[in-house]
C-alpha cells in the first residue's frame, strides 16, 4: 500500500512570516515631529520671557508705588480733629513768631531812632523851628520852637527861646525861655534856669524855675532848687533848703 506523503505548506508559512515581517517593517512609530517640538520650545521660551518681564515689572511697581496718605485710612472725626490740630498749631506758631518779630522790629527801630542823635555844636546860632526824629543835644543858641520824638539835652552854655516838646528833657547847665511839654520826665540841674510853664510826668529840679508846674505824678525839689509859680502834682517832695513861692495843689 502506497502511502502518500503530506506536503507541508512551509512556503506559505514562510510567506506568512514574510508578510508579517513586511508588515512589521511597514509599521511606523509616530514620534513627535521636530518642528512641533521646536515650536513648543519656542512657546515655552516666550512664556518664560513673559513671566520674567511680568515679574520685573511687578517688582518695579512695588518699589515705585507711592503710598497713599495715611489720612485716607482714618475716620472723619480723627482726620478733622488731627488736621485742625496741626493747622491750628501751625497758625498759632506763625502768630507767635509774627508777634515776636514785630516786637523785635519795634525795639530795633526805637533804638535806631534814639541812636540817631542830632548835635548842635557850641557857637552855632539857629533862628527857626526845628522838628526831628531821634535825640537832640545842643551847645549853641536856638531861637524857635523845638519838637522831637526823642530826648532833648541842653548842654553847658546852651540857650533856647521858644516852645519845646519832646519825650524827656535834661537841662545840664543852660537857659530856656518858653513853655515845655514832655511825655515823660524833666530834669533841671544846678545853675540852670527855665522860664515858662512845665507839663510832664515827673520833675526833678536842682535849678530855678519861673513858671507854673503841672506834673501828673511826682515832683522832687532838691536843696538848691527855687520855684516861683504854682504847683500841681500827685506827690511833692521838698528837700531842706528848697524855696517855693506860689500855691501848691496836691491831687489824690
Amino acid at each position: 500500500m502506497k502511502t502518500r506523503g503530506i506536503k507541508t505548506q512551509e512556503p506559505e508559512i514562510v510567506e506568512e512570516e514574510s508578510e508579517i515581517e513586511v508588515e512589521e517593517e511597514t509599521e511606523t512609530i509616530t514620534e513627535p515631529e521636530l518642528p512641533e517640538e521646536k515650536n513648543s520650545f519656542e512657546s515655552n521660551d516666550n512664556n518664560s520671557s513673559n513671566n520674567v518681564l511680568s515679574s520685573i515689572k511687578k517688582w518695579i511697581d512695588e518699589r515705585t508705588e507711592i503710598p497713599e496718605p495715611e489720612i485716607e485710612t482714618m475716620n472723619d472725626n480723627q482726620v478733622d480733629h488731627e488736621s485742625w490740630g496741626v493747622s491750628h498749631q501751625e497758625e498759632t506758631n506763625y502768630e507767635v513768631q509774627n508777634e515776636e518779630s514785630n516786637t523785635i522790629r519795634e525795639i530795633v527801630e526805637e533804638k535806631k531812632m534814639h541812636s540817631e542823635k542830632t548835635i548842635i555844636a557850641k557857637g552855632v546860632q539857629i533862628t527857626g523851628d526845628i522838628k526831628l526824629d531821634g535825640d537832640l543835644e545842643f551847645f549853641g543858641e536856638i531861637t524857635g520852637d523845638i519838637e522831637s520824638s526823642g530826648d532833648i539835652t541842653l548842654a553847658s552854655g546852651a540857650q533856647m527861646e521858644g516852645i519845646l516838646k519832646g519825650r524827656n528833657l535834661e537841662i545840664v547847665s543852660g537857659y530856656v525861655t518858653g513853655n515845655v511839654s514832655l511825655n515823660n520826665d524833666v530834669t533841671i540841674e544846678n545853675q540852670s534856669i527855665l522860664t515858662g510853664d512845665i507839663h510832664a510826668e515827673n520833675l526833678v529840679s536842682s535849678g530855678k524855675i519861673v513858671g507854673n508846674v503841672y506834673i501828673d505824678n511826682k515832683i522832687i525839689l532838691n536843696d538848691s532848687s527855687i520855684l516861683e509859680g504854682n504847683v500841681r502834682a500827685r506827690e511833692l517832695e521838698v528837700k531842706a533848703g528848697a524855696i517855693i513861692q506860689g500855691q501848691i495843689d496836691i491831687e489824690k
